[in-house]
């Protein structure tokens, strides 16, 4: 390499590593999904942070390989665009929706969350956030009255008290049992004063 080269590639990799060393959390990775899902404007402050069509070039990037070796599988499980990380964060962006992150530090061989991975599929099986699939097919053996009451029933699943930015969601259960079972325990460490799932509307 020239040395323009060598130094556009060093500026690149310490760019890298600086992003890759941020002190966050799930509340955090979360607003920053929801700011990407609100067209570039932090819900939280209302500040609008990222011109949209970067904010479109992003989301366009996590959905083809945010996941790494994972975006195939994840895009038919999931079906959001999303971003990991070998922390085991995994922040997933819902356009015009809301933006929510998982934490839990065991990775698979992708090198994405393995309960994360889990508790995301649960979250978008019961709040109906898959953006591929078509959702008035899917409704449409429901009645009415019952399409009412679920959609009714999973929002209930995200506390949504008045003036909050984010709250830890609840998952469904099984999707919980497998999240907390494992290496990780009540009491065993500082991961229990981390919300393991966190969700920002926008």
């Amino acid at each position: 390499m020239n040395r323009f080269s060598d130094f556009a590639f060093n500026l690149n990799l310490r760019h890298y590593t600086m992003a890759c060393s941020l002190d966050i959390d799930t509340l955090d990775a979360a607003v920053i999904a929801a700011t990407l899902a609100n067209r570039g404007t932090n819900p939280t402050t209302k500040e609008h942070v990222l011109p949209e069509i970067i904010t479109d070039q992003i989301i366009n990037v996590m959905m083809s390989c945010g996941m790494y070796n994972g975006a195939g599988k994840w895009i038919v499980d999931v079906g959001v665009p999303a971003k990991s990380g070998v922390s085991g964060v995994i922040m997933g962006v819902v356009p015009g929706v809301c933006g929510f992150a998982v934490f839990s530090p065991c990775l698979d061989e992708h090198g994405n969350s393995t309960r994360g991975v889990l508790v995301a599929k649960a979250l978008s099986d019961s709040l109906g956030l898959h953006v591929l699939k078509n959702k008035s097919s899917q409704d449409s053996k429901q009645s009415h009255k019952e399409r009412e009451e679920k959609e009714k029933q999973s929002w209930s699943l995200i506390p949504r008290t008045s003036g909050s930015a984010g709250k830890s969601a609840k998952v469904a259960p099984e999707a919980e049992a497998e999240f907390l079972s494992g290496t990780v325990r009540s009491g065993d460490s500082w991961f229990d004063s981390i919300k393991p799932v966190t969700v920002v509307p926008v």
